[in-house]
């Protein structure tokens, strides 16, 4: 907890004034029966210091609502859209009197039942609040964002991280710093795709919900590949792990799992003396040139010697039907 109050022009950024904003509401939710001494005073010092309607409240209230100094905000809309919401419908400002200054004071039992009610569209209200700014402050040159007078309540729903057509239920209202994020966010994305696509829906639920996609990092550069390199090793090493994984009796079909249905012997021999007469099995790569008169190769076939057994070739070359079966 901090043990001095900063001046306006030590205001860091939203965040920071958020921060204030949370140590304030935190003191005053509390029993003031249990305050001891020096929260109290920390308390009185936070509300005299930041919340009343003076020049120091006034660049308070903008910090917060709009990340700048220079915004004026009323204490009814910080009140409504700042201190409500972010003390949970719990504790709001009380007014002024000629001997006391702003307070912060509990929100009566019949009041807090009615906004926990309709939290939904206290949310909706916040959204109104920030996209007036924010239409203003950085987009009040592009027709599409100004155009639209009436928001779509499911664009509204998406923004506050709730998709369903529920209209009063309870809703945790997100920061007005985070509203700001999703909302250029979504207008953003909404302007890019009208470029591509001008009959798509400017305030779609598509748009509204694009601040749940995180950005990908940019995939790493590709590394430059030797493909003649690379293939000139495959076809080194392909033949010795064909021999390593068959050894000097098993065939391809064997590996496969592939029994013939049918056996003829006599087919089987010849193939057997054809393999005996025949060079030990091995592989060959075969070039095909792409024209008759071109040194250009178009493909290589890669040509496997004796990896099939004879009984499967006899099966093959004998019973027609056996491709298809195969």
């Amino acid at each position: 907890m901090a043990s001095s109050i900063e001046p306006p022009c030590l205001f860091q950024s939203q965040r920071h004034c958020y921060s204030i904003l949370d140590e304030t509401l935190s003191l005053a939710v509390l029993d003031p029966l249990t305050l001891d001494a020096k929260d109290r005073s920390r308390l009185e010092q936070l509300l005299l210091s930041y919340f009343q309607d003076n020049e120091t409240g006034g660049i308070f209230r903008s910090m917060i609502c709009y990340g700048c100094d220079n915004r004026s905000v009323s204490t009814a809309d910080f009140n409504n859209f700042v201190v409500l919401p972010g003390s949970h419908y719990v504790m709001e400002l009380r007014a002024p009197t000629s001997h006391v200054p702003i307070q912060l004071q509990q929100v009566s039992a019949t009041a807090m039942t009615q906004l926990h009610n309709n939290t939904l569209s206290h949310a909706h209200a916040s959204v109104d609040f920030v996209l007036h700014y924010v239409s203003v402050q950085y987009y009040a040159d592009n027709a599409e964002v100004t155009f639209h007078q009436k928001i779509p309540v499911k664009w509204k729903n998406g923004i506050i991280g709730k998709e369903d057509r529920t209209t009063l239920t309870i809703v945790d209202t997100p920061s007005l710093e985070e509203l700001q994020y999703r909302i250029r966010k979504s207008l953003d994305f909404s302007i890019e795709l009208k470029k591509t696509n001008s009959y798509s829906f400017f305030f779609s639920l598509a748009s509204a919900l694009i601040w749940k996609e995180s950005t990908p990092a940019p995939p790493p550069p590709l590394e430059k590949v030797d493909y003649t390199s690379l293939y000139l090793k495959g076809c080194s090493d392909f033949p010795d792990y064909l021999a390593d994984l068959l050894g000097p009796d098993r065939y391809l079909d064997e590996l496969a799992g592939i029994e013939v249905g049918h056996a003829y012997p006599e087919v089987e021999a010849r193939f057997k003396k054809m393999y005996d007469q025949a060079p030990p099995r091995h592989v060959d790569g075969h070039d095909l040139k792409l024209g008759e008169h071109t040194s250009e190769i178009g493909g290589t076939v890669v040509a496997l010697h004796q990896y099939i057994s004879p009984s499967f070739l006899a099966y093959y070359t004998v019973d027609h039907d056996a491709p298809a079966r195969t």
